[in-house]
Formats: C-alpha cells, sequence, structure tokens
C-alpha cells in the first residue's frame, strides 16, 4: 500500500505538468494571437494573453519559473 509522502509527490508531480502545459498554450496562444477566456472580477474577459498572465518555461528542465 502506497504511503501519503508519495501520494503528495504524485500530486505535486501532476500539479507541476497542469502548470507547464497552461503556459505553454498561453506562450502558443500570445504568439499567434489567439484570444483566451478567463473570470476577472465577476466579468468574462476574452483577449490575448497578457505577458503578465504567462509564466517563462525554460526547455531544458520543463519547469516554470
Amino acid at each position: 500500500m502506497k504511503t501519503n509522502i508519495d501520494s503528495q509527490v504524485v500530486a505535486e508531480d501532476m500539479t507541476k505538468t497542469i502548470k507547464t502545459a497552461v503556459n505553454v498554450a498561453l506562450l502558443h496562444h500570445q504568439a499567434v494571437g489567439n484570444k483566451i477566456a478567463y473570470w476577472d472580477k465577476c466579468k468574462i474577459v476574452v483577449e490575448v494573453p497578457k505577458i503578465s498572465q504567462v509564466s517563462r518555461i525554460e526547455k531544458s528542465s520543463g519547469k516554470s519559473k
């Protein structure tokens, strides 16, 4: 049976993977000028991602800064 520590490590790895995937998608949308939809201050906003919404991703490690 797996311990709680293993579950926590798996959850942390999954979270990092999801964050990286979202950032890659945002960078792609920004690069080609595609709009994204998101919730901000009780409103739906549709616009090209701003640089402040995107984290830079290191290609060598696959981790976001």
